[in-house]
């Protein structure tokens, strides 16, 4: 048996701060909690973990430092900074950093789910939160935020997958383009059929009892809907709590889909890409509408009918934990697969598909997604994720070539 190679010495500075940084990254608000979850999912390259307390060009010193995966610091009076690398210029104050080791070097492995680490600033583990809506079946979960795991699922057909280099080591992808098509990492070939919806349901059915505790489902190329690296994703999808969904709507805000009916494409030139010459949907038509769909695979939750209206995150991009999946029972998904996707619904591009990319937050989290009276719909303008909240989503207006509400960014940007 060949010997394990020592893993190399790399310095993770941690504290209190809300200010943390990738090298080379933005800036982006992190609780304690949540870094040191970050900090697992380096573990396979950290032998150990520094706490450093410092002011000032501390900052620069570790934002430049290539060894430096993540940082944050207190200052030396134990207050928390809150200071980005490019803003501080106060001395330097270094008081020396007091070493964490997390006993990685002699193992390949990654550490146990039952690891737990120690707060700074409190001597008891860290928790996982609890607060799993009732609206569907509860899932007991054992796992804490001290041992968190990722899984991104990439629906791929011909895209080039290089934005991803930085997290490949956390991804699935499925590709459905051939071999001529193959994309440059390891991946599973699909027959193309389904869109990316089939490729989420057969993930979810072959690994339902093997979850990672966020799942992170993409399309092949995600940047013109996200307008996030693949490292802000994957900062963003750890912070997803159970009974949440987390949306990278950087570039797109959420849309509203009313339209139980069945979509009256004709209407919508703005969507021209997926008619003919007719203006009619070129892919193959579904058996069903919406609403039956709905009504089929989650009995409309108790109601008498579709809701209102739904929101949902354009591409299908969006991370969502272990626990908010298992709220369905697998059998759910095997129907929602055969029932959207297989027998007469095989085809590159099915309606079905179209129906549920727009179903997805729907589908996990009705409570916020779905919209039954006018009563319900939110008084603010963001929920406390910053989406689009409760009914307030964007309406894709009918007549137009091209829908000018859609992005977040003007031209300009």
């Amino acid at each position: 048996m060949a010997p394990i190679r020592e893993r190399p010495k790399i310095r993770i500075a941690l504290a209190g701060s809300e200010s943390r940084c990738y090298p080379g990254g933005r800036c982006l608000a992190v609780t304690t909690d949540e870094f040191f979850r970050r900090a697992l999912i380096h573990q396979s390259n950290v032998h150990h973990v520094y706490i450093t307390i410092g002011t000032g060009r501390d900052y620069y010193k570790y934002y430049h430092d290539s060894n430096v995966v993540c940082f944050t610091c207190f200052c030396s009076d134990n207050r928390q900074t809150g200071v980005s690398p490019c803003q501080s210029s106060s001395p330097t104050t270094v008081i020396p950093a007091i070493k964490m080791s997390l006993d990685l070097s002699k193992t390949a492995s990654p550490a146990p789910a039952s690891a737990t680490l120690f707060t700074p600033e409190s001597s008891s583990p860290t928790s996982s939160p609890t607060d799993i809506s009732p609206a569907l079946t509860k899932a007991s979960s054992s796992t804490t935020l001290s041992s968190p795991s990722i899984e991104f699922v990439v629906a791929h057909y011909s895209e080039k997958l290089y934005w991803l280099k930085d997290v490949i080591a956390y991804c699935k992808i499925y590709s459905k383009g051939g071999p001529k098509n193959a994309p440059d990492f390891a991946f599973e070939e699909l027959h193309n059929n389904g869109r990316e919806g089939q490729t989420y349901l057969y993930y979810i059915c072959k690994y339902y009892d093997e979850l990672k505790d966020v799942t992170v489902f993409t399309q092949g190329k995600a940047f013109d809907h996200t307008g996030m690296t693949a490292l802000e994703m994957m900062d963003n999808a750890l912070g997803t709590k159970v009974g949440q969904i987390t949306t990278f709507g950087t570039q797109r805000d959420l849309e509203l889909f009313d339209l139980w009916d069945g979509i009256p494409w004709k209407d919508y030139p703005c969507w021209q890409k997926w008619l003919g010459e007719n203006l009619e949907f070129i892919g193959k038509k579904a058996p069903q509408t919406p609403a039956q769909y709905l009504k089929d695979f989650f009995d409309n939750y108790g109601h008498d009918g579709p809701p209102m209206s739904v929101g949902f995150q354009p591409g299908a991009i969006f991370a969502v934990r272990r626990e908010t999946i298992h709220r369905h029972p697998k059998k759910t998904y095997q129907k929602m697969l055969a029932d959207l996707f297989e027998g007469d619904m095989v085809h590159i591009d099915p309606e079905t598909g179209h129906f549920m990319e727009r179903l997805w937050l729907a589908t996990f989290c009705p409570e916020e997604y779905c919209c039954w009276t006018e009563t319900e719909v939110s008084i603010v303008e963001r929920n406390q994720q910053g989406q689009l909240a409760k009914g307030r989503w964007h309406r894709t207006p009918p007549g137009v070539q091209v829908d000018e509400g859609h992005t977040n960014l003007s031209d300009e940007e």
